[in-house]
Parts: C-alpha cells; sequence; structure tokens
C-alpha cells in the first residue's frame, strides 16, 4: 500500500541481497552430481552412438526433413541403433544384481 518509490527500492535490493546469499550458500553446502552419475549404465560406446544419431538428425533436418530416401534411412536406422543400445545397456546393468 506504501506509494514512497525509496521503500520499493529498499525492499528490491534486501530480496536481491537475500537471494545472493540463499543461491551462495546452497552452492558452498549443497553437493551437485554431473547428470552422468544418475546412469550407471552410460559408456563411451553410448556417448558414440548418440553423437551419431544427433548428426544423421540435423543432417535430416538440412535437407528438409524428407521422408523416404538415404538420408531418411540413415536417420532412422541410427536413432534405432542408439535406442537398441541404450535398452540393452539398461537390461545388462539390472541383470547384474538380479544374477
Amino acid at each position: 500500500m506504501c506509494t514512497c518509490t525509496d521503500h520499493h527500492l529498499d525492499i528490491d535490493i534486501y530480496m536481491s541481497e537475500l537471494v545472493h546469499i540463499l543461491k551462495a550458500a546452497s552452492n558452498a553446502r549443497v553437493p551437485s552430481i554431473p547428470r552422468s552419475a544418475l546412469k550407471h549404465y552410460w559408456s563411451v560406446e553410448l556417448d558414440e552412438l548418440k553423437e551419431q544419431s544427433k548428426n544423421s538428425y540435423d543432417m535430416w533436418i538440412y535437407y528438409g526433413r524428407p521422408r523416404s530416401g538415404d538420408i531418411y534411412i540413415s536417420m532412422q536406422q541410427s536413432k534405432l541403433r542408439y535406442e537398441q543400445a541404450i535398452r540393452q545397456a539398461v537390461k545388462s546393468f539390472e541383470n547384474r544384481f538380479t544374477d
């Protein structure tokens, strides 16, 4: 309800400082881990297949997203190989513990 701009400015500064302090405390005390740490099954082979799949997809986009032809087939095959490799890696990882 206050119309004094000085009060609004003081509140904004106070809030900014509070957010800054909370972020600094979080960075200092809350451990962070890379995304790959949560995917224990991930491997270099999967990285390479992901890169190949992305490159094929980018090529497919570059050529106007054709619905047939060599570029389309290459994109589909790369995607399929990548997805199958992920499924296989997950199964292998899970089977390690069930055997």
